[in-house]
């Protein structure tokens, strides 16, 4: 399976709320954009690069926020080394890491944010039972 299908066929499908996400990406944690939906924000290697240091140590992201595309979610909960929530009105984004990938969710207005962390988590949780 192609790193797009793994977009388009597992993050952005219909959620069980009935909903969709906002955006979906994969990225590799040395910055390189793996896959991601056609509209996704355009990330910087420098928001990557913040995202996967903040995976080991959160501070940073904690103090300045989630970056994504240009926009700033704050952190508000997480799993050191594992698991990283933002939130920014009423949406937000879900990053878990794997062995050598991330996994993004970012959901609009109207998507609980349990959705998104039920299907961004699922498929990094196979991805890491991959070995990738």
């Amino acid at each position: 399976m192609s790193w797009q299908a793994y977009v388009d066929d597992h993050l952005m499908c219909q959620l069980p709320s009935g909903g969709q996400l906002a955006h979906a990406a994969i990225w590799g944690q040395d910055g390189g954009i793996w896959a991601q939906d056609a509209s996704f924000p355009e990330v910087t290697p420098e928001e990557i690069a913040a995202i996967v240091a903040g995976f080991n140590d959160p501070s940073q992201l904690a103090m300045n926020g989630i970056r994504i595309g240009g926009e700033k979610y704050m952190m508000v909960a997480g799993e050191p080394g594992s698991v990283l929530r933002g939130k920014k009105g009423p949406s937000g984004c879900t990053l878990k890491k794997t062995s050598t990938a991330v996994v993004v969710g970012i959901y609009g207005e109207g998507v609980p944010h349990g959705d998104c962390n039920v299907v961004v988590e699922n498929l990094a949780d196979y991805l890491i039972e991959q070995g990738i």
